[in-house]
């Protein structure tokens, strides 16, 4: 095996047990990988240079973010077989770290969730033979009720669903880990949206099964939040609005458990939109307060300058309307005088004089 598509596919895939997802994502960055080399990618092409040059590559068509996954799967196999002893240096020796900037989270708001629902139950057609309009309803809120990424819920059998308890059990397996399952609740709404689904469909056929390409689901998903008038964030987005909100109301700690989280910080760092949950205390509460005197007065002086800018553009204006040249300074500073403004703010009238004749010469040309 000196390609490292079939290390990937026939060694690496089969011992770390990669779900489809993650594999489609590892062949996708040996693809780009290939396109660089202009060649399949070898075993031998696992060298600081080589690797490094194509990052570079990447780094200048795609986001950090994108390049940065690309490094991860390609040292992924490079870490594999370099334990294996089939090459002689890891990467983290030869390859400079690389770190993709950290986005603030941004999730849907409440009223923005309502009107992709909304905008859901007007979604014409049919999906596997059922209403379009409850079988795309009820997936967005109940991934927003759950908190759990589409894709497992996605995978949710009907014996999995008990309409009575109105709760929705999300197996282990289908989860990302694949270690815990969870049971979360359902509206009443919601449970009653997907009772209309069933009809008489088996225990084990999927709640929301899909008849088409995974990319058509993001798309109609895309459209539905188009005609909702909100951006689109993906299912992605109602997860992270699910957890904003928790933590807005039970901390950071409780928005942790709902979304499966070891750490709260991995929460914190990628799922909380803090304009949702906001801090007891901003960092501005925290600074001391600035003495710049009394704010009527400061507010006073802001609008005298502006007063004497505004009447220097109006003798400005009617100035060159009427023909005339542009008075020079020291018949602009009598002007201001004739006009009652203080020679503080002489400044300010000559400033909105030569604007204003500047307009009316543009006006008149």
């Amino acid at each position: 095996m000196d390609r490292l598509i079939d290390v990937l596919n026939d060694d690496y895939a089969t011992l770390r047990g990669l779900k489809p997802k993650a594999l489609t994502q590892f062949r996708l960055s040996l693809n780009q990988f290939a396109k660089h080399l202009g060649r399949e990618p070898m075993v031998s092409d696992l060298t600081g240079v080589t690797v490094q040059r194509f990052l570079n590559e990447r780094r200048g068509k795609v986001s950090v973010a994108t390049a940065v996954k690309d490094r991860v799967h390609i040292c992924a196999l490079w870490n594999h077989l370099f334990r294996l002893r089939r090459v002689e240096v890891a990467p983290a020796a030869v390859l400079p770290p690389m770190r993709a900037p950290k986005r603030v989270p941004r999730a849907y708001k409440a009223e923005e969730v309502s009107a992709i629902v909304l905008a859901a139950l007007a979604t014409p057609g049919h999906v596997s033979q059922r209403p379009a309009r409850l079988w795309h309803a009820s997936l967005i809120r109940a991934a927003f009720e759950t908190a759990e990424r589409v894709g497992a819920l996605l995978q949710a059998e009907w014996q999995d669903v008990d309409l009575d308890e109105r709760t929705i059990l999300l197996r282990a397996e289908t989860r990302k880990g694949g270690y815990r399952d969870i049971i979360r609740p359902i509206s009443a709404e919601t449970a009653g949206w997907i009772a209309q689904l069933r009809r008489g469909a088996p225990d084990r056929a999927r709640v929301w099964q899909w008849d088409r390409s995974e990319t058509y689901l993001w798309n109609t998903f895309r459209k539905i939040c188009k005609r909702a008038g909100v951006t689109a964030r993906g299912y992605h987005g109602l997860r992270k609005s699910a957890a904003s909100y928790i933590a807005a109301a039970g901390g950071l700690g409780q928005a942790a458990s709902a979304l499966g989280h070891h750490s709260p910080d991995v929460t914190a760092t990628h799922y909380v939109d803090v304009t949702i949950a906001k801090p007891d205390r901003s960092y501005l509460s925290m600074l001391p307060t600035l003495s710049l005197g009394q704010p009527e007065r400061a507010s006073a002086a802001v609008d005298a300058a502006e007063a004497a800018q505004r009447a220097g553009y109006a003798k400005g204006k009617a100035l060159g309307a009427d023909g005339q040249p542009c008075p020079r300074r020291p018949a602009q500073d009598e002007l201001a005088a004739s006009d009652g403004i203080h020679a503080d703010l002489w400044a300010q009238y000559r400033h909105g004089l030569l604007l204003g004749w500047g307009k009316a010469q543009d006006e008149a040309s």
